[in-house]
């Protein structure tokens, strides 16, 4: 009879959800260093030009997963951060090359996975399409930036559509550059702060189109920076716009000139007497990120402070809702 702690053992897999080994599994063994690379030796061979001959490891240290980078030239990525060593979780996703792998065990469900590529791919009424590759997916399997960090990996072009629920935008992309993004209704926004804001998306689909040159902005509006940068840019972002969230308002809160104000004006750096008249001129909080020529995190930084020297106060609404549950949409739509 089997002893009840080793029929509890859980056998581990990268299953790979994206690029050329989409729908393979690859078995980790518990008691080697599992490499991956192109070398034909390695446990998980990945026999493409972004891929180093040894690329990372894996390793199992009893019930715990480790993957570590091995100097390759185009790095590893675990839930789209640039990493050296990192402790995987069933469900992590690890980008290498173009092949985007997921860690899964034994009792993990084999679901159908929604990211698709695939060239010719034929759509529901059976004609093949033709061009360049399609992709789609749901964001909650595949979050945006690990899309934008494939598609940049393999030099697509495209305009990806992106549909969350009340919201929707456009990444567009040339060899695999991100050259410009939108979110529709709000034309005022910078491409930076577009694509911040999308990445952090978490419900929804995408979609990549074929790219039409007319529709691409105004050349001079263009992103300049790397999809590295702006990727890891958007997610500090993120982070820290999660530490404030319970410093802000309700969505349905309105900011006004605090009466009596709590510090002279002479005491307020240009860049907080600009804010304290965007808050004056917008009043809520979502118009206020729109107007303000900041990011949402600066913009956001500028307004707690000003709350906490007493500039500006809340006029609460009767929709009032607590403080640390601020609607997602305010700072991420």
């Amino acid at each position: 009879m089997l002893n009840s702690n080793m029929a509890e053992i859980l056998q581990y897999s990268l299953l790979s959800v994206g690029g050329k080994y989409a729908g393979q599994e690859f078995p980790l063994d518990p008691d080697l260093e599992n490499f991956i690379g192109r070398a034909d030796d390695s446990q998980v061979v990945l026999q493409e030009s972004m891929v180093s001959r040894k690329h990372a490891k894996i390793t199992l240290v009893g019930e715990k997963v480790f993957i570590e980078d091995l100097g390759s030239t185009n790095g590893t990525l675990v839930n789209s951060r640039k990493i050296r060593r990192a402790h995987l979780r069933v469900g992590d996703r690890v980008l290498i090359g173009t092949s985007m792998l997921r860690l899964v065990s034994s009792d993990t469900p084999r679901d159908e996975f929604t990211l698709v590529l695939s060239k010719g791919m034929k759509p529901q009424d059976g004609r093949s399409t033709t061009g360049i590759s399609s992709m789609s997916g749901r964001i909650d399997e595949i979050p945006l930036a690990d899309v934008i960090q494939l598609l940049s990996s393999m030099r697509k072009s495209g305009i990806m559509e992106i549909h969350a629920p009340h919201r929707s935008g456009r990444i567009f992309l040339r060899e695999g550059v991100m050259l410009s993004a939108q979110i529709k209704g709000s034309r005022y926004l910078s491409p930076q702060k577009a694509l911040y804001r999308m990445v952090a998306w978490k419900e929804g689909t995408f979609k990549l189109e074929k790219l039409v040159e007319k529709e691409l902005p105004a050349s001079d509006t263009w992103m300049r920076n790397t999809t590295d940068g702006l990727l890891l840019e958007a997610m500090r972002q993120q982070d820290e716009l999660e530490r404030l969230r319970p410093m802000l308002p309700s969505s349905g809160a309105q900011f006004r000139i605090a009466q009596p104000l709590g510090i002279s004006l002479r005491e307020l750096s240009p860049e907080q007497l600009d804010m304290l008249e965007i808050a004056h001129n917008h009043v809520q909080l979502r118009t206020i990120l729109d107007a303000s020529p900041e990011d949402d995190l600066e913009t956001s930084l500028l307004l707690v402070h000003l709350l906490e020297v007493g500039a500006l106060e809340v006029m609460e609404t009767n929709n009032r809702l607590p403080l640390a549950e601020v609607d997602e949409m305010t700072l991420q739509s």
